[in-house]
């Protein structure tokens, strides 16, 4: 990167988000790592609030860019593609940072170059409060349910060697897509155990409101788009059923020897022994 490049870009898509975009620049603003440009890419809103309110935006070293709307992953490559920072910052329209965010993030890439994304404990905002649930990152894990959310930061020429976001993920996933592409079983991920990051939740949230059915399409889809590193780790799905087969048969024999404890004539025999023996525990009790 040339000298007066940013050392982070933070990219926001905005398709109708206009009345949270201010409370997401100014926690960008607001960081004590102050090296850094926005890029605000307005995904073809049709509320004329957002278009009204973008078209004037005036933010410091804050860039708006108005596409046709493709969807998220594709403003988001476009806002990376006019970026010019060395890390990458990608952050939803109506989430917030915490101030130390960028700062924390870059501390943690500067002791270790071979990091590839940092991110850090979440907490919910909106119509849910609290704090997200979090497992620590473990490779196997990730294969299985996304663990890092979308705002995560990582190098830019990491993000080059991908094809970005892929806008084929229309209700999810695009996230969980695209950290796979990033990161094999041997990529250092670092989570931050400190609350840096705030998640809205809204009543028309994506993820308040896909089905299970929905869930179950993007996880095929990315356990197909993945399947080396599935491979890779779980084996092939005949060793998986396998394996799943022993395992019931196993306990539907466990079952059996139980009914037929349950049924035996010594079993019952001895339950009608101990049975004067229980009522008195539990009249002792009251």
């Amino acid at each position: 990167m040339e000298p007066n490049n940013p050392k982070v870009s933070v990219i926001i898509p905005c398709y109708n988000l206009g009345a949270y975009i201010d409370e997401a620049v100014d926690s960008v603003l607001n960081q004590t790592f102050q090296d850094f440009e926005i890029i605000i890419v307005n995904d073809g809103s049709t509320d004329a609030f957002t278009n009204t309110k973008l078209a004037i935006y005036n933010k410091p070293k804050t860039t708006v860019y108005t596409t046709e709307n493709k969807g998220v992953s594709a403003a988001r490559n476009f806002g990376i593609a006019k970026s010019r920072g060395e890390y990458i910052v990608v952050l939803d329209a109506d989430d917030v940072l915490d101030k130390l965010y960028l700062e924390m993030c870059l501390i943690e890439f500067q002791s270790d170059n071979e990091l590839v994304i940092v991110y850090s404990l979440t907490k919910y905002i909106g119509v849910k409060t609290g704090l997200m649930d979090s497992t620590e990152y473990e490779f196997k894990k990730m294969l299985l349910y996304d663990l890092i959310f979308c705002s995560a930061m990582y190098k830019r020429t990491d993000f080059d060697k991908t094809n970005g976001y892929d806008n084929n993920f229309k209700i999810g996933a695009e996230d969980w897509d695209f950290w796979l592409n990033l990161i094999n079983k041997d990529s250092k991920v670092k989570r931050i155990n400190e609350i840096l990051f705030y998640y809205r939740i809204r009543n028309n949230s994506r993820d308040n409101s896909y089905s299970l059915k929905q869930r179950w399409k993007f996880e095929s889809d990315i356990y197909l788009r993945h399947f080396p590193k599935y491979f890779e780790v779980f084996g092939s799905p005949i060793e998986i059923l396998r394996e799943y087969e022993i395992l019931k048969q196993e306990a539907d024999k466990l079952e059996f020897f139980k009914q037929q404890i349950y049924n035996s004539l010594s079993y019952r025999i001895g339950n009608f022994i101990l049975s004067p023996f229980k009522l008195l525990k539990k009249l002792f009790k009251q």
